[in-house]
């Protein structure tokens, strides 16, 4: 088996905003350094992040040098000192009140022409006044913890599950490390990568801020993922987990590619899982066998009246979109142009979609030549069991 290594760092000086990838990262005490030590308020000082204001995300903000460069899409950057600020301002970050430093009307004027409403950008300073969060120490504008870790591995997992494939970019990660086993970060304690020694404090609870689509900038009305997260994810709190709270026990340097060295493991949380393991949809294909064509997303196929046109198109090289295999989700779902399917029921499929020509290429066995087209991106996934 392979050992863990740090694959992906990032670092989000913009509480809710864009994320910056770093190939090497200083990290301190409050968190990487720079990173979530701005925050957003409104005009009656409450915080504004991406939950109530997607466009938060579009904030692309970097500090450098004392300096601060501030960009949106379709709007011109700013810059800023951040050096020698006097002014400071009442925060709050969930229960905990604090002072931070505004930095200038110009930059308020700025961030409020791209929101469209009032609004201030606070800077919390090279070291934080905020004490408190979960740690109950110096944090930055973080929510409860001051450095989040997940696996890939893990979300490898959470895609096996789930209808659509989602990007780390959605649950916000610090440290993404590179694993053969899902959850495996579940099991450390303490750790240590390149110069610094973390500690793993308690999985992360997830909101429904990981439903909003960094691309789009839209809520999914399906709740992914946190509807395939409470199948498998939920503690006894009620609450759903991904990924792993921790702490800096010291200060140094990281740097991708840098062995994770677990020095103490741990009995992990368990998670009760309630996948859906009812059998998939079986349809009886004909007595007689025979020769058919198919012509699959554009191309032509040979194959018979005896197996799954997704087993059959997949065997002939057709790129299938394609997930459960099992009728459960709409994946490999197809528009029927002509020709006719034996098609059982099934659970991702009501009797709107039959009436209007669709199948599920997963448990649809042809009965005459057929023409038919996916609904969803031909991306074939690889069997990860």
């Amino acid at each position: 088996m392979s050992t863990p290594k740090l694959s992906q760092i990032w670092r989000y000086p913009l509480k809710s905003g864009a994320p910056e990838s770093l190939q090497t990262a200083d990290v301190g005490l409050e968190g990487l350094i720079q990173d979530r030590r701005l925050l957003m308020i409104d005009a009656n000082g409450q915080m504004i992040t991406g939950r109530s204001e997607p466009k938060m995300l579009r904030f692309k903000a970097g500090i450098a040098n004392q300096q601060l460069s501030l960009s949106h899409p379709d709007h011109e950057q700013i810059s800023a000192s951040l050096e020698d600020l006097q002014i400071s301002v009442p925060a709050q970050v969930w229960s905990d009140s604090f002072e931070a430093f505004h930095i200038s009307d110009e930059v308020d004027a700025y961030v409020s022409r791209v929101l469209g409403q009032a609004a201030q950008l606070l800077y919390c300073g090279e070291r934080s006044q905020r004490l408190g969060g979960k740690t109950g120490q110096s944090l930055s504008m973080a929510d409860g913890y001051p450095l989040l870790l997940i696996s890939d591995a893990s979300l490898r997992e959470l895609n096996w599950r789930s209808p659509e494939p989602l990007s780390m970019e959605r649950f916000r990660p610090n440290l993404v490390v590179s694993a053969q086993l899902p959850f495996i970060e579940d099991h450390w304690q303490r750790v240590r990568i390149g110069e610094v020694e973390f500690e793993l404090v308690e999985p992360c609870s997830r909101c429904n801020f990981t439903t909003l689509d960094p691309e789009t900038l839209t809520y999914q009305a399906e709740q992914e993922p946190l509807t395939t997260l409470s199948k498998f994810r939920q503690g006894e709190d009620g609450q759903l987990y991904f990924g792993q709270n921790l702490i800096a026990l010291n200060t140094g340097v990281i740097t991708q590619g840098d062995v994770v060295e677990v020095l103490q493991t741990r009995q992990p949380q368990a998670y009760p899982d309630k996948r859906d393991v009812s059998p998939p949809p079986i349809a009886t294909p004909p007595a007689k066998a025979e020769k058919l064509q198919f012509e699959l997303n554009g191309q032509k196929v040979t194959g018979d009246n005896q197996t799954s046109l997704l087993a059959q198109g997949l065997s002939a090289g057709v790129e299938l979109s394609y997930r459960c295999r099992s009728g459960r989700c709409s994946s490999c779902m197809m528009q029927l142009e002509s020709g006719e399917v034996i098609q059982p029921p099934a659970r991702a499929l009501n009797q709107k979609d039959q009436e209007s020509g669709k199948i599920l290429a997963c448990c649809a066995i042809p009965i005459s030549d057929i023409r038919a087209h996916s609904l969803k991106p031909t991306k074939t996934r690889k069997e990860p069991r």
